[in-house]
């Protein structure tokens, strides 16, 4: 694939009087495996809320495909983009079929998820993650890797075709960790979505890693060589 999926200008974010992007540009390749790592506090988490719509920035600019992400209804937005947040509370013990059937909204009409097509696509989505065996159990009973797998399959109903992911595998052992990998690399691979990935685990980057960027005190710079993440002395220098 060819073409650029979102690209951010010189953007700028704050919260109040606290600073915490400055003059940001990061280009997100069509059909990439795109990570990005750095420090606590370096704003990665705030970069992927303004480059989906969910924060504005105070200066700069974010666009899909050349459109202005500003123009464009949350329907539009989540029509591309879907994003899994580092830590998602349940409340209510939704279903794992009702919490994939959510991301079906931006295409639903009136926002209602009964009819056929909606159900259908929720299901394809749930066969591919591997997560129908337990589309009547709550979330709330499910293990760390479980639940990360039925929120793919959301994001995957919704039919967006770039991924925002922060730190998809916290809370998740080694065995889950590298299964996930392997789903992403999957949908990456065989339905050409665009990953954008916030994580520190060095092992999958080197793995799976076609850009990567690093973020420290509200900038973003590009690591052109991997290579240098296997040397202890350069990670300790970067962070």
């Amino acid at each position: 694939m060819t073409g650029n999926a979102i690209t951010v200008e010189n953007v700028s974010f704050a919260y109040k009087t606290a600073r915490v992007i400055t003059d940001c540009s990061v280009t997100l390749r069509q059909g990439a495996f795109t990570f990005l790592m750095g420090p606590n506090g370096a704003g990665k988490t705030t970069l992927i809320k303004v480059m989906c719509g969910l924060l504005k920035a105070q200066c700069g600019t974010v666009t899909i495909d050349g459109t202005p992400l500003a123009v464009l209804t949350n329907r539009e937005r989540a029509r591309r983009i879907g994003v899994i947040e580092q830590d998602t509370s349940y409340l209510y013990p939704y279903t794992a079929e009702e919490v994939v059937l959510m991301g079906r909204y931006a295409h639903a009409s009136f926002g209602m998820f009964e009819s056929p097509e909606d159900e259908e696509k929720g299901h394809e989505a749930m066969r591919m993650t591997d997560t129908l065996k337990f589309r009547d159990r709550s979330v709330l009973t499910l293990s760390g890797g479980e639940r990360r797998r039925v929120e793919i399959a959301r994001v995957l109903a919704q039919e967006a075709d770039i991924l925002l992911l922060d730190e998809p595998s916290s809370h998740l052992d080694i065995k889950q960790q590298r299964e996930l990998f392997k789903l992403l690399r999957i949908l990456n691979k065989e339905k050409g979505i665009t990953l954008f990935i916030i994580s520190h685990h060095l092992n999958f980057i080197r793995e799976y890693g076609e850009q990567v960027f690093f973020m420290k005190d509200g900038k973003v710079s590009k690591i052109d060589n991997v290579d240098v993440l296997s040397a202890e002395d350069n990670l300790i220098k970067m962070f």
